[in-house]
């Protein structure tokens, strides 16, 4: 019998039939589906390398350079310098780009719903076959890379893990991190391997697996002192801080905090300026230290409006509801996590947070429940209305 090319012929198939379903449903938007993709892949990952970006979304890298240039362009993306690596740079949505998405947003929920409606089997059966497809392309791709080029290799795994980190699936994100780790480690790229022992330390400390956190994060911290990677022992030492804040021990914390804001803030990068005073917003509402708490909070989503970091602002505010909570505000607070829950840029992490904490105050998941509308409860903060 000979080879069944169906699959991949029918694969295509859809792919056309899903630009063309979007067209019409998005012919109001201004966007065309492709940018929207494009859009999109950033939005849930911001900020996100074009490789990921390549990768999360299947457009070869030279295709991809010239749409994010179109998207650039259009004010609705912005680049700004990596971090640690100077050949590449991380993409975020500007406030245009945020506003666009959430317009085109009530277009893709009708064309789930107008699909769902005629699927003879459950949506998520779908999902979770077109997962597995995708998964097994990418090994495909990564396969036929050549087998010499580390680097290729590293990068391909690294945004991978962060991939399959941002949709919850934690088991292949560590064990995609994990390989990153070897292959930086082999080529001696020690930026890149403390990026991954960051990555990799998180990953397991927000599943609780705090023994298994702590070698990494010194291992981090001594790559950093050994190689003189001032740029980026920020980072590591942040990781130590919340750890130490995790195990209970918070005068360690906050001597770790200490040592990140000795730095100049002028060479922070906001997620860590801005994970800092969120550290120290949820230490002080331990204490009972509410003024404090609130304080911190407000600088949270001051960097975080600077630098229009949403992944960091939501942190912030998921900070603000425990705040309103313990003030007696259980209405405000339960309307502010359930609108972050519903918030289609939420990461998985933070909606599992949210989940574990409205369940641990009785609220139901399921049930319809009061919203707000966050841009005003930012705006209120930050004004002091």
């Amino acid at each position: 019998m000979g080879r069944d090319d169906r699959l991949l012929l029918e694969v295509a198939v859809a792919s056309q039939y899903v630009v063309r379903l979007l067209e019409r449903q998005l012919e109001d938007t201004g966007i065309a589906p492709s940018e929207l993709a494009l859009v999109t892949h950033i939005r849930h990952h911001q900020p996100v390398t074009p490789t990921a970006v390549s990768t999360a979304s299947g457009v070869p890298p030279t295709t991809l350079r010239d749409a994010v240039q179109r998207l650039v362009e259009r004010d609705l993306v912005r680049r700004s310098p990596h971090p640690t690596d100077g050949r590449s740079y991380l993409l975020e949505l500007t406030s245009r780009g945020e506003l666009t998405a959430r317009a085109a947003d009530p277009a893709l929920a009708q064309a789930y719903a107008t699909l769902e409606r005629l699927l003879p089997k459950p949506l998520a059966d779908y999902e979770r076959t077109v997962h597995e497809l995708n998964a097994a392309l990418e090994q495909a791709l990564a396969s036929a890379a050549t087998s010499d080029d580390l680097g290729a290799q590293r990068r391909l795994e690294g945004n991978l893990a962060l991939l399959e980190k941002a949709r919850g699936h934690y088991a292949a994100a560590e064990a995609r991190m994990r390989r990153a780790l070897d292959l930086a480690m082999t080529e001696r790229e020690w930026a890149a391997a403390v990026s991954y022992l960051n990555n990799l330390g998180n990953l397991l400390r927000q599943q609780e697996r705090l023994d298994e956190c702590e070698p990494l994060a010194r291992e981090a911290l001594r790559l950093c002192q050994q190689h003189g990677l001032d740029g980026i022992r920020p980072f590591a030492l942040i990781g130590l801080a919340l750890l130490h804040a995790a195990k209970g021990q918070r005068d360690t914390a906050r001597e770790y905090l200490d040592l990140v804001e000795a730095f100049d803030p002028a060479s922070l990068e906001s997620s860590v300026e801005a994970g800092a005073a969120q550290l120290r917003a949820t230490l002080a509402l331990e204490d009972g230290a509410h003024d404090q708490a609130h304080g911190h909070i407000v600088r949270a989503l001051q960097i975080c409006q600077r630098h229009d970091d949403g992944a960091n602002r939501a942190e912030a505010l998921e900070i603000h509801g425990r705040w309103l909570w313990q003030q007696g505000r259980a209405g405000e607070a339960e309307a502010l996590w359930r609108t972050l829950l519903k918030a289609p840029s939420t990461s998985a992490v933070l909606r599992d947070r949210l989940r574990a904490r409205m369940q641990a105050h009785g609220l139901a998941l399921d049930a319809d429940g009061p919203t707000v509308d966050t841009a005003l409860v930012v705006e209120r903060l930050l004004t002091g209305r």
